[in-house]
């Protein structure tokens, strides 16, 4: 029985890794050809297999591993946001992230993507991030 839960489990995290390698080949851009660098104006994305992290002003998040393209360059992905500050952290300062959601498009090297608080709705922003590209973020000093 334990045997038998294991296998399934396995082979739902295979398929799950075939239907995002598949939609982003879809396409035109293999999974490979989205990691690495996109920036822009007050952001930074960088993109693994395994996820990504996000620089803002004053700011960082992650993505999860959950990230795929359609076969129409739109995608969405789950993760988090922790808001920052200058000056050092206070002692009793919350520094807990929150969660986010990254939805938007790809299009050749260019990213268009809106990243929105999950637990508020709020909208954080939009941007548009060049692939390749270093950006230009302002860190708080």
């Amino acid at each position: 029985m334990r045997e038998s839960r294991w296998w399934c489990h396995r082979r739902g995290i295979l398929l799950i890794a075939a239907m995002i390698s598949l939609s982003s080949c879809a396409n035109g851009l293999g999974e490979k050809d989205l990691l690495g660098s996109w920036g822009g104006e007050h952001a930074l994305l960088t993109l693994t297999e395994s996820g990504g992290s996000m620089e803002y002003d004053c700011a960082t998040g992650t993505v999860a591993a959950d990230w795929a393209v359609t076969s129409d360059g739109q995608f969405s992905a789950t993760g988090s946001f922790l808001a920052g500050h200058g000056g050092p952290i206070g002692w009793q300062e919350d520094t807990t992230s929150r969660p986010a959601s990254y939805r938007g498009s790809i299009h050749g090297s260019v990213m268009q993507f809106t990243v929105t608080l999950t637990d508020s709705a709020q909208v954080l922003g939009n941007y548009l991030l060049r692939q390749g590209s270093n950006g230009s973020v302002f860190k708080c000093l």
